[in-house]
């Protein structure tokens, strides 16, 4: 759904197909029938409340080698927990997104444009004071930007993982999910279960392929459920049988 209050115009577009891309099909529906009413383009860095509308075909540059592998690493969003990868695949920078990874091709030593993106995303780097994080700007084509903050991901001890270990249900779906360790890390085993472990991000949060996994906890600080979201479904509870 987009909606302009000042034309009083909005278009909904309903796609049970994530490649579809209805957010980009919206817009240019609006561009028709707005066409004669908004003229100003967005820019590709928006104030703060605005969106990115389109983003600009970049002038491919090459970078040494240590630039490009002083930004490999793990990134998270604080608020989301969504973790973005960058690795280094046979002289090119790629990033990890939902178990796939997207080549970045430089337009500066800052500012990098994601290819075979869906939609056009573009990512910006900038350092902070020493002992801080750096920082990753995710631009998107009708989003507004996200920062990400380059951290090192957890390494939970076996026993720390065993309180996650068990089974989980939710009555709305008559489903029950299995968690277990195996070789001292935890994987969902119910049938057609992802085959990654699950990999914590944060405090009692953790990450299988693109499902977000956030546990929940009694006053006792004792495991009660978790939720998942898995992209189009968010927050699907599955309470500790």
């Amino acid at each position: 759904m987009i909606r302009f209050p000042e034309q009083k115009f909005s278009v909904i577009i309903l796609s049970n197909l994530s490649s579809f891309n209805p957010a980009k099909l919206s817009r240019q529906i609006a561009d028709i029938y707005l066409a004669d009413q908004i003229k100003e383009k967005a820019k590709i860095e928006p104030k703060p409340g605005e969106k990115a509308k389109s983003v600009k075909l970049p002038e491919k540059i090459k970078l040494p080698r240590k630039k490009l592998i002083e930004k490999v690493g793990t990134y998270i969003q604080p608020k989301t927990g969504e973790i973005i990868r960058l690795i280094f695949i046979s002289g090119k920078l790629n990033a990890r997104i939902s178990n796939r990874n997207f080549p970045l091709v430089a337009s500066s030593e800052t500012e990098f444009h994601v290819q075979e993106a869906r939609v056009p995303m573009v990512l910006k780097f900038e350092k902070q004071n020493k002992g801080k994080p750096l920082l990753m700007f995710v631009y998107q084509e009708g989003e507004e930007p996200e920062t990400y903050e380059s951290f090192k991901l957890p390494t939970p001890t076996p026993s720390q993982l065993r309180e996650y270990e068990g089974d989980y249900g939710s009555e709305e779906l008559q489903v029950t999910f299995r968690l277990r360790l195996k070789k001292d890390k935890l994987y969902f085993v119910h049938e057609n279960a992802p085959k990654s472990p699950l990999q914590l991000t944060l405090k009692d949060k953790f990450t299988s392929g693109n499902l977000k996994i956030h546990f929940i906890r009694d006053k006792k600080k004792k495991i009660t459920a978790f939720t998942l979201d898995a992209g189009r479904v968010k927050n699907l509870r599955f309470d500790k049988k």
